[in-house]
């Protein structure tokens, strides 16, 4: 099962093949800094809530899964994770790079929401994709 430590392990990415009864498939990842690397396996897992942990005090993302199903990579999601993750990093060098003569020619408090702004569009790209398949999956 998926362990990181400072942002280096295992860990899961990607979700698709939407099933009626709540499940859905993703791929377990090697990861470097949040990263993912290496594909190990994909899994058809169905979400049963938040994890109980070891540690009371503080936050925790642990989530619990129930396992259905083990398979190789499904490299359907495998390429849309890499394509989404070299788009990511594309995308953040593209406005680090242009920053600094955005905000000399708007001042830099307008570029800094322009910043933030367009660093947040990609991360609901994923969101969006996800609730038209499950939409799609209703019909």
């Amino acid at each position: 099962m998926e362990f990181t430590f400072n942002g280096i392990g295992t860990m899961f990415c990607g979700q698709r093949d939407f099933q009626t009864d709540g499940s859905f498939t993703t791929t377990e990842w090697i990861v470097f800094l949040y990263v993912p690397l290496i594909p190990l396996r994909s899994l058809r897992v169905q979400h049963k809530g938040p994890a109980e942990t070891r540690f009371p005090i503080g936050f925790s993302s642990a989530e619990s899964y129930a396992i259905h199903e083990r398979t190789f990579p499904n490299w359907r999601q495998v390429i849309c994770v890499y394509c989404f993750t070299v788009s990511v990093a594309a995308w953040v060098l593209l406005l680090g790079s242009s920053y600094m003569r955005i905000a000399r020619s708007v001042g830099d408090t307008v570029a800094n929401i322009g910043l933030f702004v367009a660093l947040v569009v990609p991360s609901l790209i994923p969101v969006g994709l996800r609730l038209y398949a499950k939409r799609k999956l209703r019909r």
